[in-house]
């Protein structure tokens, strides 16, 4: 006689079979465990991007093993609460939040300075502080095309740069704690990374999972070339895979967040994706192990070393890619003024590409209303949706100015003065004029606007070239009989730089500062025309060496950001800077 179950034990059976094989197969997709009972008493550690996700797990093993953990965030505010969350039940009050931003270096340099004053160790100012540990774990991922603080893509920017400089900043501390470990989390995604040298920052194609892949690659060759340099130091660089993991990184991945995946896709997927604890475990094995005290510069998976990508090991890529890491380390000065522009109008001259383009961007989100005086309107006004997409600042506004034509200047100046650009009522204001390509005509055009809207300034972009011109040829001053292209352009510089000075004295008294800006080397479309820079093979061969000496358009525009932001109360007017 055959047994025919009921049809309610079929059913019961067949959703037990189901949710046990996906209980079973998450288990073994979450990998392997990190079970030695390692302690960590006493260790000084950092964890970067701590307040969610692997980092947060990572934080809180750490605090059930005894260590006295910094969680370097971001974001405050959540940073408290998965703090207080942690020391409520691990029972160890020795967890500290500290701001880190990674998009900015002046938080960087603020967190390491504050940390390096601070003895988490045992609290005693007769002994030095040490770091046992840094764990570099923040991270974004796939998100829109954006810039850190210092210009950089994003991605690239907070995933590798970032970390970079950090590490670089704490490497002291670390040898004096030796042996001691830093932990770099990368990806998987590393293996479809390329760095790409000539468009390092995503300046002319931004592919948010290229962008990506490529910050991934750059985690394991700074861990690469850092292990070389720290040989016989006892400080050991390691990366990771930290696996598939559900986190709040994947934020800005739209697909996913859709109520189409939350329906279909992230019940299946459940069972291929670790929780953040499990994929912690990797980064706790590398942190803990004691077996793996002089292992350096490997590359781990499921807590077992693994292979990198061909592109991984390639030495001199890694060398190159550590010398333009340590150029953005050591860019030139930052505008330090924290000033606001609330609403004040700014005009900028050339502010489709290069340093009027970065100037443009910072005033944006600085409050500044931006009128984009530009030649090409079609550039332009792309640049004008990039910052208000950028900065939320929906003042920003492109007006046609051809400086090769007198009738385009005059055009733009009656344009600007009869439009109501910014819904003002009242006269139009400008609170500064940013000459960043051409000066003279459009400056007097503008003088009456300026002198009404006082206090204001005139920032005139001139160059360190006009050192290059003795004197005016006022005899060929248009350079009739004989051209020489240097010469033209210095003397073109030397003009800019005589015009400021005589028009500090004509606008003496009459609350507008005038200012000179020498804005460095930098990598701008300006050199288009220049014949050793056209040639493609010249080009090529030098382009290698220009990567060290050439600032970027965004250090570029760091003086010219200062005189537009600067006290006026600091009278100075009519000098070159």
């Amino acid at each position: 006689m055959v047994w025919n179950p009921p049809r309610l034990v079929v059913a019961i059976s067949a959703v037990g079979t189901v949710v046990g094989g996906a209980l079973l197969t998450k288990e073994y997709m979450g990998g392997k465990r990190f079970q030695a009972p390692t302690r960590a008493d006493g260790k000084v550690v950092i964890v970067t991007g701590s307040n969610t996700g692997i980092g947060k797990e990572t934080v809180r093993e750490l605090a059930n093993r005894g260590a006295k953990v910094i969680m370097a965030c971001r974001d405050i505010e959540k940073c408290e609460k998965a703090r207080e969350e942690i020391v409520l039940e691990t029972k160890n009050k020795y967890i500290y939040c500290r701001k880190c931003d990674l998009s900015s270096q002046e938080s960087i340099r603020n967190f390491a300075e504050r940390f390096k004053k601070v003895n988490y160790a045992i609290f005693h100012a007769t002994e030095e502080q040490r770091l046992d540990i840094l764990i570099n774990n923040a991270g974004v991922m796939r998100c829109p095309r954006s810039l850190t603080k210092e210009g950089i893509e994003m991605q690239l920017g907070v995933n590798h740069m970032g970390h970079f400089l950090l590490t670089n900043l704490l490497l002291d501390k670390l040898k004096v704690s030796a042996p001691s470990r830093i932990i770099n989390v990368s990806s998987v995604a590393h293996k479809r990374g390329k760095i790409n040298k000539d468009d390092l920052n995503s300046e002319k194609k931004y592919d948010e999972a290229d962008a990506y892949n490529q910050s991934k690659l750059a985690n394991v060759l700074f861990t690469q070339e850092l292990a070389k340099r720290l040989e016989g130091t006892g400080v050991t660089v390691n990366s990771l895979h930290p696996g598939l993991v559900d986190t709040e990184i994947i934020r800005h991945m739209s697909f996913f967040n859709s109520y189409f995946s939350a329906i279909f896709i992230k019940p299946i997927v459940w069972m291929f994706v670790r929780s953040p604890n499990r994929g912690a475990q990797t980064t706790l094995y590398v942190a803990l192990d004691e077996s793996l005290e002089k292992v350096t510069g490997k590359y781990f998976s499921d807590c077992a070393v693994d292979d990198v990508a061909e592109q991984a090991k390639d030495e001199k890529l890694a060398n190159w890619l550590w010398k333009v890491s340590e150029k953005r380390r050591f860019a030139g000065g930052k505008c330090r003024c924290s000033s606001q522009l609330g609403g004040k109008v700014v005009i900028i001259t050339g502010a489709s590409s290069g340093i009027g383009k970065a100037t443009a961007l910072e005033l944006g989100k600085r409050g500044a209303h931006v009128v984009l005086a530009c030649r090409n309107l079609s550039e332009a006004e792309k640049v004008r949706e990039w910052i208000v997409k950028c900065t939320g600042n929906e003042f920003i506004t492109c007006i046609h100015l051809d400086l090769n034509s007198f009738d385009s200047i005059r055009k733009f100046v009656e344009e600007f003065k009869q439009g109501n650009l910014f819904y003002i009522t009242g006269h139009q204001k400008l609170y500064a004029l940013v000459n960043n390509a051409g000066s003279f005509y459009l400056t007097n055009l503008l003088l009456d606007v300026l002198k009404d809207s006082a206090p204001s300034r005139i920032v005139n972009v001139a160059s360190n070239s006009h050192r290059l011109v003795t004197k005016l040829e006022l005899k060929d001053v248009n350079f009739d009989n004989s051209y020489d292209y240097f010469k033209v352009y210095g003397q073109s510089k030397l003009c800019l730089v005589l015009f400021g000075e005589k028009l500090a004295e004509v606008l003496t008294g009459s609350d507008i500062l005038v200012d000179t800006i020498d804005p460095g080397n930098v990598e701008t479309r300006i050199y288009r025309n220049f014949p050793f820079l056209s040639n493609p093979v010249l080009f090529a061969l030098q382009k290698p060496i220009r990567l060290f000496v050439v600032k970027t358009p965004w250090e570029g525009a760091q003086s010219i950001i200062h005189s537009v932001l600067r006290p006026a109360e600091n009278s100075i007017s009519g000098k070159y800077f």
